[in-house]
Parts: C-alpha cells; structure tokens; sequence
C-alpha cells in the first residue's frame, strides 16, 4: 500500500447550517468528506483557523439551532466546564426528583454488593451490568435509530404529554421544573421548539443508563477481584498497568466532553443541528472514534486492577457491543447526515488521460470480488487449497512441522522481495509498464497483473503463517495456569486489530490505493487527503499491518513462529523505508504531512503543559537524530556509487596492465602474418569520417573514407565497433555481428553494396554504412581497417559518437512525422510499405530506433501488428503520457 493517504493537517469541522437534516453529530466520529460536486460538506479546516471557528460559550458567542421543519432558535448557554452528568451525584448542586431516582438506582446496586457473598455476588452484580450494558446498546441504540429514520423519540414524548399542559398537567410540570433547573437561566421552556426539549428530556434517560453502568460495572470488577499467583513484581506492574489505564480513560472523558460538549456528547444532531461549527481536535486527533475505542481504556485497566479473567471476558463483550452501536446506529446516521469518506472507490482520470479508463474496481481482494473466469483467482484457490488441507491433513510431525515453517518463511520471502523490487524499478524507470508497453499490452493491463501477483502473495504469505503457526500450536491443559488465557486473548485481540486496520486502509483507499495505483497510473494520485485512520497515523501498515502475526506468536507461544513474525514486520518496515517512502516524496514532494495526528497531540501536551526536556537537551537529540539520518543517507549513496563505479574503474585498471603487458607480442604477431606492416608500417593505412564534431545522429548514413597502399590484399576490409569493445589497438577481439564492408568488389560475394568509390590504383576508396550496418543504439564508436579476412588492424579511425533525437511530443502528427523519417533511415526502400510486410530483422532495428528517439521500449511484432506509423504513433503518445516522469513538480501542488 502508496499505501499513504494524504489530508490536510487541520482539524475537523462541521459547518451545520448547511446540511440536510440528518444525524447527530457523534462523539465518536473525527472525520468527515471533503466538499465535492459544488455540495456543501462538512470540511477541514486548518489548526490556524481552529481559533476563529471554534465555539467558545463563555465568551457571548451565540449559538443558533436548527430543526427539520426549518425553524431556528437560540440555545441556551453552556457553562464551559459544566458536566451536567457529575451533577447527579454532586452533593453541592440541588437535587431533583428524577436526580433522587439515579441516586436510588445507585445505591440498590451497592446495597446488593454489601449484602451478597460469593458466587451470588459476583453473578449477580454481572447480570446487572449486562442489564445496563444492554439498556446502553440496544436500548438507546433501539430510541436513537428511530429518531434517525422517523423522529419517533420526539412524537413518543409529545403523545405522552410532557409538553402538554392541559392534557397532562403534572407531568408538564414536573418536566418544566425538571428542565429549567438543569439549564442556564437563558433557556425558556415554552418558547424552546419541541425537539430541542425532547433532547433534553432523553438526556436524563440517558444520565440514569450511563450513570448505573459504571457504577454496576466498578461493583462487579470489585467482586470478582482476586490474587492471582505471582510475584511481587507483576503484581505492581499489574496495578500501576491498571491505574495508568484508568487515568487516560479518564483524560479522554474530559477532553473528548471539551471537544463536542453536551450537544454530541448526547446525540443533539438525531434532533437537531447547530449553525455553529465544532472544532474536532484533541482527543479526537489520537484514535479513530475515541469515545468508542480509547474511551474504554478504563475496562481494561479494571481487568488488570481485579486480576480476573471474568472481568476482562465481561469487558471485551461489553466492548464489542459498543462497536456493533457504533456501526449499526451511528454510522449510519453519519453517512445519511454528513456523507461518506469513501470517496475512492472509482478514482476518475485527469482530462490529458481520458483514454485510460479504469474498469470497475471488482479486482479479488482476499477472497472477495472472486472471479471463477480469471486465473489468477482460481490460481489463488488452488494453491490455498493445497497448501491449508496439506497441513490440516497432514500427522503433527517435526518433519511436517519443519514443512510448514518453510512454507511460510518462502511465501514471505516471495512477497516481500518480489514485492519490494517490482515496486522499486516501477517507481525509478517504470519498469513493470514498460514491459507490458513492449509487448503491445496498456498499463491498466500492467496493473492488472501486478494486482494479480500481488494479491496472490500477500494471501499466500498470511495462509501459510497461520498454518504454520497451526501446525506448532499445543491447545492448553489449564487455561488458568500461568498467562495462558492472558496470551489467547491478548492475541486474538492483536488479529482483530489487524483485521480492522487492513478494513479500514482499504475503505480509505480503495482498491486504487491498496494496489499501490500511484506506482502505475501517477496522473492518476488521488489528491492529498488524509482522513479515516490515516488521519491519526502517517502509515498504519508500519506496524498494525503486522498485528495479526505477533497475534498469533503469542497464541502458539512458539520461538520459530516469533522469528517468523519478526521477519514479518522487518521485511515490512524495510518496504516501507525503502520503496513506499522514497516515492511518496518523489511524487508528492513537500506536500506531505510532516506530523500524523497522534505526534501532534503528543507535541501539543508537551508543549502545553512544559514538561519537555531542557532546551540544550532537546537539541542534542534533534541534533543527533538528524547527523543519523544524514550519515545513513551518505553511506547509502556511497555504498551505490561504490556499485556503480567499481568494476569500471577495475576494468580500466586492468585494461591498461593487459595493454602494455601484450603489446610487444602484438606487435610480432602483427609483422609475422602481415608482410605489408612490415615494408610500410602502419602510417600507409588511414580511416577518414565525412562528419561534423565527431557526433552523428541515430540511423543517420556515415561515409568512410579509406586509404592504403596500392598492392594491399584485396579481401581486406572494414568493420564498425564500439570502442569498449576491443581492448587492443592491433587485433580486433569481437566480431563484427554483420557490421563490416568489404573495401574491393572483389574481395568478396556480399557486403559490397556499401561500397560507393575505389580509386583506379586501388589505394583509396569510400564506403556508405547505413542502415543493418549501424548500430541503431547511442554510444561511441570506431571504424577498423582489417587485413586479409584477418581480425589484424591496420588502421582506425577517431571515435565518433552516435546520439538520438529525443521527442516527448504528446501531439500526433508530430510523432508520425518522426516516426516516418526514421522509417526511411531503417528501410529506405520499403517506407512506403505497410508495417505489416516488413521483416523481422527491419522491424527490430525500426523498434530500437523508437526506443531511443522516445524512450520507449516496443516489440518487433507490435510494431508488425499495428500495420501504419499512424496507429503507431498513437499508441507512443498514449505510453509516453502514462510514462511520464514521477516527479513533484509546481503545477502538482494545484491538486493538493
């Protein structure tokens, strides 16, 4: 997974009074879509802005409401730290009769504590916590979804007549006093509209649920306290584990209560909305539905305080059914009210590459999207099958064992190396698409195979960890010895982890994102938004994307499945650190976000509450953590120009010992085979180029002119070589490859063509290479005269570079135009001719000269296939606007 989302740095914010009326404003949610499609919605807004825009009750800021029907109205103030659910049991505040009623609740949960024992105890107050619990999930959760889809909490209190004066006096009254000594002194209970009094009304339903379920649930940790046996050190870590817990469940109460007030705190939004906008920083920049998810910290800490099994078993399923209120009521009123933040299911082209529409996002992810008419789905069954019902099947030996891990360890290997090297030369030169370019294929078939491969290992590296931490796996005698049951869960809590970060990446990203998209269709990015989980971490995968593996460490408790693990999460963070982080920054540039959410918050406090570490202090570590990063950066390069450089620099080292080294044995051999080296020594013999600055173009003819004495052998002759090539002045080691003409017509029965003058003596002439006798690729280059169908070198000419004409045209007809000129250089006889009816040597030297006139890499048979340079040239702009450079430019930072 680029597997980064990206979003700007600031703080949520709803603006209210332009919606639709809808659902509450949860206490949960820290994120929201960004506007699209000229509809107003909810919107970030950056941390400078958070203090013109964030609501403050106690400085005359007023606040407007509005409900369905239209109707706005003021609301009363706040008092800024007012709880209104503290003051119920607050013996310094009045008590009503409905306070008496939640006191009453109260103390018959402790009277039950005081006077049971045991067993009876324990359960008991157990069943009372699940009563409440439930009252909490389903009960409130059964009121708020239908005041969500038929506002039936408002007609249940209207048709009871808690507004009602004549129909129910008493009840009106009491309400009337029960409301008006709850607010501030600006509320006016008749003229308040009859939803925003309904709120107020289930406010104290909710204050009697909330409030009997801590209490319930503090009485039964208490009850099921007990001393586990271990030593004086655990149990002090358990403890102080425990209360730490406790005290941030706490801190994120308060400051989440700081952050949304009483209005989200008690689902105001099922009734109505606020015109004013609600600032969602803090606690809400720390963790995805805080109030959900870190809220109930506390449970936990409860469980290490009491030493119970039971208690941590009762606060996990007290827990999850929070989650399931969270996904069946709220989430679906915060979609119907504030929109979705999956926006990336289908990521739509910019308008320069409307030809390359994307298919629907239906590629398998896991097993979903399976497709039984596309290989590489039945390809990923078929190996699961074989690879699960082998071990499943198979006796529970070592050999078997040792089977397994294997398995394992390759699958890992397979996915992260081939992963990590595919996405690395994708990223540098695009790699992976110029190979399906080359063979006529688009690069949405590029990333249809690499979704393909990808998918497969991925799956495969998963299926085969846990099947190897099957076949290791022991199923305990006692459950309650040791940390056994503290392992089992502690790991399936660590899977269930995994799942929901993998869940939650890929609704963020779609599968556009998941399948690292930006590597391959870079036009394509999505602009830089960071929201969902990205919005708390830069890169959730780092670590919560291996989770699942320590997670089942800790179940099978085996060594061999705890290095595999951290194999795991070395391979990922090494991918991470060398190929995803090096590409976002080259893509996105400055546009990333130094900061995630949780190290702002974590900045902020120190900040805030100046327990930082001394100035000097601090700078040495900044200090020495950028002279790391440099000095790991430099050995980087140093150790890749080291690579890169070495073995020329060998080469030249041992060019030059060989050289002098042979020489003089040259030179005998020379004078031995060659009588005329002898009687006119080397200055008879010369090569003269007809060019300008020792440069010529790609494909473009070049006349040689020669000269040698007049009664030379008549089969000598001249080839055309690079200068690397031939380490030797005097003897020509590499063959010419069909490179050579003869220098008299009848030296031999081919390669004459090329001979354009001999002079009458015999001792001039000039020869035209062109065409197969080029090379049709740049470099350096010399020509040498050969002696008698000998590779013995009688002359050379200077070296001369051969270079390309480069074109990145995006226009058409100008890609034709070229496409056409170096057709007359590569086949002049046959231009004119379909592409189809060249032959495969003419279109292999036509496909080299694409290559390194557009740098773009084709097939000879692509070529054949599309039949005219017409069609060609359409098919090189459409690769060179996918090819293009992935580099951070000025005109990128428009999208951001």
């Amino acid at each position: 997974m680029v597997k980064e989302k990206t979003v700007d740095e600031g703080s949520l914010s709803f603006d209210n009074s332009f919606l639709g009326f809808g659902s509450s404003l949860p206490v949960s949610s820290a994120s929201s879509p960004k506007k699209q499609n000229g509809t107003d919605q909810p919107s970030f807004i950056s941390s400078e802005e958070n203090t013109n825009v964030e609501e403050n009750p106690t400085s005359g800021f007023e606040r407007y409401g509005l409900t369905p029907s239209g109707q706005t109205f003021r609301l009363p103030h706040e008092q800024e730290n007012r709880r209104s659910i503290l003051e119920t049991i607050d013996p310094r505040v009045p008590k009503t009769p409905w306070d008496w009623v939640v006191i009453g609740s109260i103390l018959l949960q402790v009277v039950l504590y005081i006077f049971t024992r045991g067993n009876t105890r324990r359960f008991l107050l157990m069943a009372c916590f699940f009563f409440w619990r439930m009252s909490y999930d389903f009960g409130i959760g059964f009121l708020l979804h239908s005041q969500s889809n038929d506002r039936k909490i408002v007609e249940w209190v209207v048709k009871l007549g808690f507004f009602d004066k004549e129909k129910n006096p008493k009840l009106y009254e009491m309400t009337k006093h029960q409301l008006v000594s709850k607010m501030d002194s600006s509320y006016n209970f008749e003229k308040s509209p009859v939803e925003f009094n309904s709120w107020l009304v289930f406010r104290h339903f909710v204050d009697l649920i909330l409030m009997c379920d801590f209490c319930s649930y503090v009485l039964m940790a208490l009850a099921w306290t007990c001393w586990p046996n271990m030593n004086f050190l655990l149990h002090m870590l358990r403890f102080f584990g425990g209360i730490a817990l406790i005290i941030f469940n706490y801190w994120v109460k308060l400051d989440a209560h700081r952050v949304v007030r009483d209005y989200a705190w008690y689902w105001g939004d099922f009734f109505f909305l606020l015109s004013s906008s609600l600032v969602f920083n803090g606690v809400f920049e720390l963790a995805p539905h805080p109030m959900y998810s870190i809220g109930y910290a506390g449970y936990y800490g409860m469980s290490l305080i009491s030493g119970s099994y039971g208690v941590l078993l009762a606060s996990m399923v007290a827990h999850a059914a929070q989650f399931v209120f969270l996904v069946v009521v709220e989430n679906p009123h915060i979609e119907k009210t504030y929109g979705s933040e999956s926006a990336h299911s289908r990521i739509m082209p910019r308008d320069e590459d409307a030809e390359f529409e994307l298919p629907p996002a239906r590629d398998l992810v896991g097993l979903i999207n399976f497709n039984s008419a596309r290989i590489s789905d039945v390809a990923l069954v078929i190996i699961a099958a074989y690879s699960i019902l082998s071990s499943l099947l198979s006796s529970n030996s070592y050999y078997n064992q040792f089977w397994a891990l294997f398995q394992a360890f390759v699958w890992r290997f397979l996915h992260s190396a081939f992963h990590g090297c595919i996405l690395f030369y994708q990223s540098r030169d695009k790699a992976w698409s110029r190979h399906f370019i080359r063979n006529g294929e688009s690069v949405v078939q590029a990333w249809s195979q690499w979704k393909g491969f990808y998918n497969i290992t991925l799956n495969m590296s998963y299926i085969s960890f846990c099947m190897a931490a099957w076949k290791l796996y022991h199923l305990p005698d006692n459950w309650t010895y040791g940390l056994v049951t503290l392992r089992h869960t502690l790991g399936f809590a660590l899977i269930v982890l995994h799942i929901y970060t993998s869940v939650s990446i890929y609704e963020d990203l779609g599968q556009y994102g998941w399948f690292y998209g930006d590597f391959f269709l870079p036009s394509r990015s999505p602009k830089l938004v960071y929201q969902g989980i990205y919005r708390y971490v830069n890169n959730p995968e780092r670590f919560l994307g291996c989770s699942a593996y320590w997670g089942l460490a800790l179940i099978s408790n085996s060594a061999w499945i705890f290095l595999l693990a951290t194999l795991a999460q070395l391979s990922n963070l090494a991918i991470i650190r060398l190929v995803e982080q090096p590409h976002m920054r080259k893509v996105y540039g400055n546009a990333l976000r130094k900061e995630a959410g949780i190290s702002k918050l974590i900045k902020q406090a120190t900040q805030e509450h100046s327990n930082k570490l001394p100035k000097s202090i601090e700078n040495h570590v900044k200090a020495l953590g950028n002279t790391v990063d440099r000095v790991l950066d430099q050995t980087a390069e140093a150790l890749q120009e080291f690579v890169s450089t070495a073995p020329p620099k060998v080469q030249v080292l041992l060019k030059g010992t060989e050289s002098s080294l042979r020489r003089s044995a040259q030179l005998a051999i020379l004078k031995l085979f060659a009588p005329q080296f002898d009687r006119h020594g080397s200055t008879a013999y010369s090569l003269n180029l007809d060019i300008e600055d020792s440069k010529v173009p790609l494909g473009y003819p070049i006349r040689v002119k020669w000269a040698a004495p007049s009664d030379h052998e008549y089969n000598d002759w001249i080839g055309l070589y690079r200068v690397s090539d031939n380490i030797s002045d005097i003897h020509t080691q590499v063959p010419s490859e069909g490179r050579w003409s003869a220098v008299d017509h009848k030296g031999y029965n081919s390669h004459t063509s090329s001979i354009t003058q001999v002079s009458e003596t015999k001792d001039s002439g000039e020869i035209v290479f062109s065409r197969e006798l080029l090379f049709w690729e740049p470099g350096t280059y010399e020509f040498r005269y050969h002696h008698s169908n000998k590779h013995l070198v009688m002359a050379k000419s200077e070296p001369f570079q051969i270079y390309a004409i480069p074109n990145d045209s995006k226009d058409t007809s100008e890609v034709k135009d070229t496409l056409d000129n170096l057709l007359k250089l590569c086949v002049p006889e046959d231009h004119s001719k379909s592409l189809q009816d060249l032959s495969d040597s003419k279109a292999k030297t036509f496909s080299k000269a694409i290559q390194y006139t557009f740098g773009i890499e084709l097939g000879y048979h692509v070529i054949q296939v599309d039949g005219s340079t017409k069609v060609l040239a359409s098919r090189l702009v459409s690769a060179l606007k996918i090819l293009q450079p992935l580099t951070y430019s000025e005109e990128s930072k428009k999208d951001v």
